[in-house]
């Protein structure tokens, strides 16, 4: 894997033997505009990507992207503002189950695709519209909850039955038909049937109901957002299912898909093999017979593997100061981390090369997801951030890590 070589130009660039250099992720620019590439050869070409920002909202990632030709889903405002940054309008898709009036009103100002989640968000922005004398800029979707069932891992699976996640198909099939019927600015139906743990047969299921749905309504409907999802594996360098294969089974299973305007909306699977985050082991000790190596990464940015190891395995190598691997001879690690809980431990009874202080474990496949799911906790401070270029074999600093003095202000009057 691409780690490997990384580790050995950090290691000769003295990044890993840098005092400071406790904690730190690693990004290939060169996977990131692959994959990216592999996804937009698999529909067509006025397809709108729009990357789940909530996955990684990196400016560089971000800046990439956009000189790529793809958009920008926001489930925030925090996220839609920060998509204005480097996307245009027309390039911005606002998903949020929450949106307050002031937020609605902001965005219909905007030439984006803005999804409602309710019929009560419906009548907030039948008033808007009114209100602005029918000057809307925005196009404007329903969120449908296909109730297609549940993936393996139900707490990421949105099509349930009960799903918080948009208007019912199976319990409001009638109101939502009659409601495109009564509300001639709707134009879009947007479906989102979950992300890990589903396969690719619930996800096509997801969207042949909507498509079918779409069809009942008619010419109405122009844009149909799919979503994203598509599981990534955990346990290997797999990259399966793909973009190619979703799309030859939606072709299959739901034709109608590919006569109007389709907007996707992937995250994990575009960007969890691209980011590798680098921590530098501590201490070394055994308890109770099991060997424990501690390290800077822990629930405070690995919060999903911390708390469900189980679900969220992350891949470990292990490397030397010098940025050479470890070839000692493995031995069931613990390795824990850093912040005040007993459960803080990144792999459990882990058969790893024995580590010593100051050796350096990699984490794969965190590429979405976990930088941007750093927390406060412990007032721990954020990693520092590489981009690695592949093809030339370059690591280069994006930023440094947070000091003590920023990670405070948190906490301090303004």
């Amino acid at each position: 894997m691409w780690t490997t070589r990384m580790m050995a130009r950090a290691g000769a660039q003295k990044v890993l033997s840098h005092e400071d250099n406790t904690l730190f992720f690693v990004w290939n620019m060169d996977m990131v505009r692959e994959f990216a590439g592999i996804l937009k050869k698999a529909f067509p070409p006025d397809t709108l990507h729009a990357y789940a920002t909530k996955a990684n909202g990196l400016w560089f990632i971000m800046e990439e992207y956009a000189k790529m030709g793809l958009g920008c889903e926001a489930a925030s405002m925090g996220e839609f503002c920060q998509g204005l940054k480097y996307f245009d309008e027309q390039k911005m898709v606002f998903d949020s189950p929450c949106k307050t009036m002031k937020e609605l009103k902001l965005c219909l100002s905007k030439e984006c695709l803005v999804n409602l989640d309710n019929f009560q968000e419906v009548d907030r922005v039948e008033q808007l519209i009114s209100e602005s004398s029918g000057t809307v800029k925005a196009n404007i979707g329903l969120r449908i909850n296909p109730q297609v069932g549940s993936g393996s891992m139900g707490i990421f699976s949105t099509g349930t039955a009960t799903s918080k996640f948009g208007i019912p198909l199976e319990d409001q099939r009638a109101e939502i038909i009659e409601l495109f019927k009564k509300k001639k600015w709707l134009n879009t139906l947007h479906v989102h049937t979950g992300s890990q743990g589903c396969g690719l047969n619930l996800m096509v299921a997801g969207v042949k109901a909507i498509v079918e749905l779409a069809d009942e309504i008619g010419d109405q409907v122009k844009i149909i957002d799919i979503g994203g999802g598509l599981t990534v594996d955990f346990t290997s360098d797999t990259w399966k299912p793909d973009f190619q294969e979703y799309s030859d089974k939606l072709r299959e299973q739901c034709p109608n898909l590919f006569k109007r305007q389709i907007v996707t909306e992937f995250g994990r699977s575009l960007l969890a093999k691209t980011g590798v985050l680098v921590s530098r082991v501590e201490y070394t000790k055994t308890s109770g017979g099991q060997f424990i190596a501690t390290q800077h990464a822990g629930v405070d940015i690995a919060i999903r593997t911390i708390w469900a190891p189980k679900d969220w395995p992350l891949r470990i190598s292990c490397f030397e100061p010098s940025g050479n691997p470890v070839t000692k001879e493995e031995i069931s690690t613990n390795l824990a981390g850093p912040c005040c809980l007993g459960g803080d431990i990144l792999a459990h009874e882990r058969m790893l090369p024995q580590l010593s202080p100051n050796d350096y474990i990699v984490a794969k496949d965190v590429g979405g997801y976990y930088h941007s799911s750093y927390s406060y906790y412990n007032l721990r401070q954020s990693p520092a951030l590489f981009i690695y270029s592949e093809e030339t074999d370059e690591l280069t600093m994006a930023r440094s890590a947070s000091t003590v003095e920023e990670t405070l202000s948190f906490m301090d009057p303004k």
